[in-house]
Parts: structure tokens; C-alpha cells; sequence
């Protein structure tokens, strides 16, 4: 996991502007550069769920859905990219936002900001196909 930083802080859904934290994350687990992954929360609410997962299964993995963050502690449901989770939750501005965990930690917050999750919602399950 390469940290990257998320380019687009400003979020205000009446102008179609959306912070790209989950870009920056799926970014950071493939080391690549953020160029190279799609700003997903500009796709339109009904397609943007197929184009993340189109992008990750590109990269040889396979996302297996959404987990609430009480299923954290499952071994069977959080292998992630290299034992690497993007977990979903509140920020402390109030918004949703996308940060990395590893071992339930914080390791990696994409906003410059660095405030981490005040709430935790749940967690991507991104796996490596067997």
C-alpha cells in the first residue's frame, strides 16, 4: 500500500462536486497513481457500484459487497488487498469519507486534513480470488 492523498476535499452534491477520498483509497491499496483510478462519486448513483467493481476485478480481485464495521473482527470477510480495508464511515467534517484500516487500524486517511473517521459505518470486502 503506497499512501495517496485525495485531490478533491470539497464536497457539495448541489454543484456535483464530491470529495475523491475512495479514489485515493483504491489508489493507495493498487499503487497506482490517482490518475489512473476513476473518480467513482461522479458516476451516476445507479452505475457507479458496476464501475468500482469493474475496476477492481481489473486489478485480479473481487469485491464481495459492503460490511458493516461489526464485522470487522471476521476473518473469513476482511482479508482485503494485503490485509489493507477501506472502511467507510463519518468524517469529522460531517461527511461520508473512505480511509484504509489494517488490523482494525487507522493506517491511512486520504484527506490532507488527517481526522480520520468519527464514526465507522462498514468496510469494502475486496479479496483475491482463490
Amino acid at each position: 500500500m503506497i499512501p495517496i492523498k485525495q485531490t478533491i476535499t470539497e464536497h457539495d452534491p448541489e454543484k456535483g462536486i464530491f470529495g475523491n477520498c475512495l479514489q485515493a483509497c483504491v489508489a493507495s491499496l493498487f499503487e497506482l497513481p490517482i490518475e489512473e483510478v476513476p473518480h467513482f462519486a461522479l458516476f451516476p448513483r445507479e452505475t457507479w457500484a458496476a464501475e468500482f467493481i469493474n475496476f477492481i476485478e481489473s486489478k485480479g480481485y473481487f469485491y464481495e459487497g459492503w460490511a458493516p464495521i461489526r464485522e470487522i473482527d471476521n476473518p473469513k470477510v476482511n482479508e482485503g488487498v494485503n490485509g489493507y480495508l477501506i472502511v467507510s464511515g463519518i468524517s469529522p467534517r460531517g461527511f461520508r469519507h473512505a480511509v484504509i484500516y489494517k488490523d482494525k487500524k487507522l493506517v491511512h486517511d486520504p484527506s490532507p486534513l488527517n481526522g480520520g473517521l468519527v464514526e465507522e459505518l462498514g468496510f469494502y470486502l475486496i479479496k483475491k480470488p482463490i
